[in-house]
């Protein structure tokens, strides 16, 4: 009897009567990679979309998180900070993962999943080595009843590596003096602008001030639900920025 095992797919060949017959069964699903979805951002909590993500590594397990600044070297071993790994298994269309509500699994692509109700796609690592124009990103984050903290960043990006950061953070108020008199008081300006360097490899770009000083973030180009790259939308640290020239 000869046994054959293919992601989770076994054919198991027995013989019987002198006739060769093919039983085929499902086991244990094997995933890996790092996979995302994204919802729309309603409440300006998430600085641009909301995003989950689930980073499948070998042996069956998988951190389960929010966001991560750079996933070169995470591993079990090296999780990141307050994350531990987990394990999972994959069976009778259903994941299920140590300490987590079973989902519902499902392979809809090549790099495509369907978690739950969610759609995930597989973050490929990029092959561009720069970026080049002017992206933007704006967030909105309501921090009490009444006041709304509003945030506006552009990076410029030049073939040549380096980049320039300028920003604009506003207060705004809403003023509430009465049912029919109400205003918005925007207070607390604050722009800022700085340039330095960058460099991208794979689905990490560093990003270096002019002091010296660099800090590594996520990167990737954001796909939508039908598994299509969208080029002129990147996903860094843990906003969506958007080409407008």
């Amino acid at each position: 009897m000869e046994k054959i095992e293919n992601m989770g797919l076994r054919a198991v060949f027995i013989k019987v009567f002198g006739i060769l017959l093919a039983i085929t069964t499902y086991g244990q699903e094997k995933v890996l990679g790092l996979y995302a979805s994204y919802s729309f951002d309603g409440s300006g909590f998430c600085d641009g979309f909301c995003w989950d993500y689930y980073y499948f590594l070998p042996d069956y397990k998988l951190i389960k998180t929010f966001h991560f600044n750079s996933i070169e070297d995470i591993s079990c071993n090296n999780p990141p900070p307050k994350k531990t790994c987990r394990s999972y298994n994959i069976e009778n269309g259903m994941l299920m993962v140590d300490g987590i509500k079973p989902k519902k699994f499902l392979k809809t692509g090549p790099n495509a999943l369907k978690i739950g109700n969610a759609a995930y796609f597989r973050v490929v690592p990029t092959k561009t080595t720069w970026l080049e124009g002017t992206y933007a990103a704006q967030s909105a984050v309501k921090i009490n009843q009444g006041n709304t903290v509003v945030t506006q960043h552009q990076l410029v990006f030049k073939k040549d590596g380096t980049i320039n950061i300028t920003g604009i953070t506003d207060l705004f108020s809403d003023d509430k003096t009465s049912s029919q008199n109400r205003g918005v008081t925007i207070s607390g300006n604050k722009k800022f602008a700085h340039s330095g360097s960058y460099s991208i490899s794979g689905n990490t770009i560093q990003i270096t001030d002019a002091k010296g000083n660099s800090k590594e973030h996520l990167f990737f180009i954001v796909e939508n639900g039908e598994n299509i790259a969208m080029p002129n939308m990147v996903h860094i640290g843990k906003k969506d920025y958007y080409l407008i020239k």
